[in-house]
């Protein structure tokens, strides 16, 4: 994984949909510039952006992406999910200086996929911070502190929180938001919210790398990339994604430079060893499934046999 010189640095706000991406969007450009959508199945891997801002005399262009949502799991059409990890993949391809990782504050199946999904897609390469977001639900009925105060304290809380989840320790910094927009909660912590926000801007400062990291450089380090990818969906998906390959995708490939021939004839390579994947997958899940039946069925068995042969054997009197 490579850099490049750039003087706009790239981040990618990331998370399942309706964990307050768009919310955070606003406050920090201070104006509504980011839809605040509902959760819904079928939005996997859709992106927003670049929304633009500068603080301390540097530039960032943020890219607003839903994840793997907690509704997507065996609902997200298998084809529109591939299909929208290629595109994604792709968007990615002038690499990235920083991700903020956004959540409620609630560890879900769809958080920790979500994570795992950046982590193999980026190498962990990628420096990541931690952003839970509706800490207003956080924050002391009564207090003597300042709005500062009380932020700390609720960041000092979260942090000894995150401690228990493994896979969230290697973060390079947690920020706790409060992430209203456009409603009574702006102006009762107005004050809550601009110091968040201007933590978060002095962490993105801070823990940005200074030139993108790239995923990939050519056909090869993309491909493991995908492959990567892929390997995560198909497990929180449910185990089958289907590529569909067309020339509205392969055109899509004259970015890394192939022409439209050679990203047909790759992406039916890649169609195959996708469906390899999937398969494995299934096969996986279909042993899981059976050797769990088995287990119902056979249990049951055993204890009712157990129980005869007590009834059954001699007495001792």
């Amino acid at each position: 994984m490579s850099t490049v010189n750039s003087t706009t640095r790239r981040v990618l706000v990331f998370g399942s949909a309706g964990q307050g991406k768009s919310s955070l969007i606003n406050n920090l450009l201070g104006r509504e510039v980011a839809p605040c959508a509902e959760q819904l199945p079928g939005v996997t891997f859709e992106t927003n952006g670049p929304f633009q801002f500068s603080h301390d005399g540097v530039s960032f262009d943020l890219f607003d992406t839903a994840g793997l949502n907690e509704t997507a799991e065996g609902s997200v059409p298998a084809e529109q999910a591939a299909n929208r990890l290629m595109d994604f993949v792709l968007s990615l391809k002038d690499g990235l200086h920083l991700i903020l990782f956004v959540m409620n504050g609630r560890m879900t199946a769809a958080l920790e996929a979500n994570f795992a999904l950046i982590q193999n897609l980026t190498g962990g390469k990628v420096p990541v911070v931690l952003v839970v977001s509706s800490c207003d639900k956080r924050l002391p009925e009564r207090s003597n502190l300042t709005p500062a105060g009380e932020m700390q304290q609720v960041q000092e809380a979260v942090c000894g929180e995150i401690q228990q989840y493994t896979f969230l320790r290697d973060c390079a910094g947690v920020v706790t938001t409060i992430t209203p927009w456009g409603n009574r909660s702006t102006v009762v912590y107005r004050e809550h919210i601009a110091y968040s926000v201007e933590t978060l801007k002095r962490e993105m400062c801070s823990k940005s790398t200074t030139a993108p990291v790239l995923l990939y450089s050519d056909i090869s380090s993309l491909t493991n990339v995908l492959v990567a990818g892929w390997n995560v969906c198909a497990n929180y998906l449910g185990g089958v994604l289907n590529l569909v390959v067309d020339d509205q995708l392969a055109q899509k490939f004259a970015s890394i430079g192939l022409n439209l021939n050679q990203a047909r004839q790759y992406l039916v390579r890649l169609q195959r060893a996708a469906a390899k994947i999937s398969a494995n997958f299934a096969a996986r899940r279909i042993q899981e499934f059976a050797g769990s039946l088995w287990d119902r069925i056979t249990n049951p068995l055993v204890n009712i046999a157990q129980t005869v042969r007590e009834v059954l054997a001699p007495s001792d009197e």
